[in-house]
């Protein structure tokens, strides 16, 4: 499992770095919206804390559910909060706002896939 964790990182950092230099010099359309990253670190921060507290390592803290059951429950809490945010609470539906939702609960399943806590 190690390898494949491994494995994962360097393909993720390949990626990354792969991109052509004047595509990473120009400025970013996400960088001038600072609301993106407040729904990106929010929805990464609920969706960490809800996987930590329902895998629970102490029967105090949670149901003791194991990682992928409690990612799972906490992926499709998130993803209902912000779908809700932006259907009832919003005057309309931002395409943009629901992606750094996304990106954010992807980052929590990144993090607990690459990081053995």
């Amino acid at each position: 499992m190690s390898a494949l964790r491994n494995g994962t990182l360097v393909l993720c950092l390949a990626v990354l770095w792969s991109a052509p230099t004047t595509a990473r010099a120009e400025r970013l359309f996400w960088l001038d919206r600072p609301d993106l990253h407040a729904h990106f670190w929010l929805s990464y921060g609920v969706a960490l804390t809800g996987t930590e507290i329902m895998e629970g390592p102490d029967p105090r803290w949670g149901p003791q559910w194991g990682t992928w059951p409690a990612v799972g429950v906490a992926t499709v809490g998130v993803a209902a909060l912000g779908i809700f945010k932006e259907t009832a609470i919003d005057d309309h539906a931002s395409w943009d706002d629901l992606l750094a939702d996304a990106c954010g609960i992807l980052a929590n399943v990144a993090v607990q896939a690459l990081v053995d806590f």
